[in-house]
């Protein structure tokens, strides 16, 4: 078989498996809608974006020294290290936390710190094993475990509700499918890994510097995205962020099904020509995949943009409706996210730490001052989401042509 036909299986492969997951992602969410409060969808977004923001630092980024490691020993290293590191710092995190809880401000929410420390945990080891099997090039495996973690996800919400019908059920089911996830990947895997601390400790030392850098880079550009949920749910209450969560379920879900699995197989295939220093076809590569995703970009927010302002009541019922305003504000922020981010993977692989993080820096700084601009200025959050939507999308098309330049 030809190189690239074993490409485009694998590459199909992603994609299938993702899709299967995500049909049964859609035929419950317009139950779960029904089941559950939009102020349980807001504690359910509350989570997701604590746990998206602890996780970036959880792990150091380690990571993503994965897939480009040059040898079958290193990747493993890499992956101990990132399990290792994310326990470490997830229980110093728990710690001050607490102390924090008990002697500076006992900060209140409708989700707990423990869940939230569980999950970041869970998301670090598991993008730790999703990058050993790229490294692997283990393709039907991740397809496998992208499918079966969302239908489980799914489903576990759906039989939660027989016993609680507050935001737990939404939060248990997420950790539930996680660890299958993590089951699935581990396969084959952990009985293999002999660990030697010495070499771990020199194998750290040396990309400690790097990597501490990256996560504070992602941490920054991370933050764009889920502190915005975290700001909704205190300032505009739970309902509000739970109403903007189903929102943009909708909008990810051709970003889960289609951009990040092409963004898994850029990742993979980008990796191996580094190593390969080839640097022309990694950039005739990076032009492709951009290209194609911009047509993917136009393509799916019209149609999304057609399905919620037209079905948006009888889709998820009564009790849910849809603000002009708000559609076009997250309209705005995911239509330029589904094309940038083979952008940001290759600056990350190409480890140019010093140009992403200024640039994360840069563009957290404007967002802060938004948000704190809006926290003494009371408006509405459809104008807040607007606002909020030009900035992401004016920095997001920013990146693209410096980067291309």
């Amino acid at each position: 078989m030809k190189p690239n036909s074993q490409l485009d299986i694998n590459f199909i492969s992603l994609i299938f498996g993702s899709m299967f997951g995500y049909i049964v992602l859609v035929l419950t969410m317009p139950i779960l809608t029904r089941l559950y409060s939009p102020a349980s969808f807001g504690d359910l977004s509350f989570y997701l974006s604590a746990v998206g923001l602890v996780s970036v630092v959880a792990s150091g980024k380690f990571e993503l020294k994965i897939a480009p490691a040059k040898t079958l020993k290193q990747a493993k290293g890499f992956v101990a290290i990132t399990i290792i590191y994310s326990i470490i710092f997830l229980l110093l995190t728990s710690l001050l936390v607490a102390i924090t809880k008990l002697y500076v401000y006992d900060f209140e929410s409708g989700v707990s710190i423990h869940l939230v420390v569980l999950g970041a945990l869970l998301i670090a080891v598991y993008n730790a094993l999703i990058n050993f099997n790229l490294f692997l090039e283990r393709y039907i495996l991740i397809s496998q475990t992208n499918a079966s973690r969302t239908i489980l996800t799914s489903l576990m919400q759906l039989f939660l509700t027989f016993m609680t019908v507050n935001s737990m059920g939404l939060i248990l089911g997420d950790v539930v499918g996680r660890l299958a996830g993590l089951r699935i990947l581990s396969i084959k895997i952990m009985n293999d890994f002999v660990l030697n601390l010495k070499e771990l400790f020199v194998l750290f030392k040396a990309h400690f510097k790097e990597s501490f850098i990256v996560s504070i880079g992602w941490f920054l550009n991370n933050s764009a995205i889920h502190m915005i949920p975290i700001y909704i749910y205190y300032k505009y209450g739970h309902e509000a962020a739970g109403l903007i969560f189903i929102i943009q379920r909708v909008f990810s879900l051709p970003e889960l099904i289609i951009s990040k699995n092409v963004n898994l197989y850029f990742t993979g295939k980008y990796s191996s020509l580094l190593r390969l220093n080839d640097a022309e076809s990694a950039a005739a590569l990076l032009s492709k995949f951009i290209f194609r995703l911009f047509m993917f970009a136009i393509i799916a927010t019209s149609i999304i943009w057609i399905i919620l302002s037209n079905y948006f009541g009888l889709i998820f019922g009564d009790g849910w409706s849809l603000p002009e305003g708000l559609l076009l504000s997250i309209s705005l922020i995911y239509f330029t996210q589904y094309f940038s981010s083979p952008f940001y993977i290759a600056l990350n692989l190409k480890e140019n730490s010093y140009i992403q993080s200024v640039w994360d820096l840069t563009r957290f700084i404007s967002i802060s001052f938004v948000l704190i601009y809006f926290y003494f200025y009371q408006v509405d959050v459809e104008m807040f989401l607007l606002v909020y939507g030009l900035v992401i999308s004016l920095f997001n098309m920013v990146l693209i042509y410096l980067l291309k330049k």
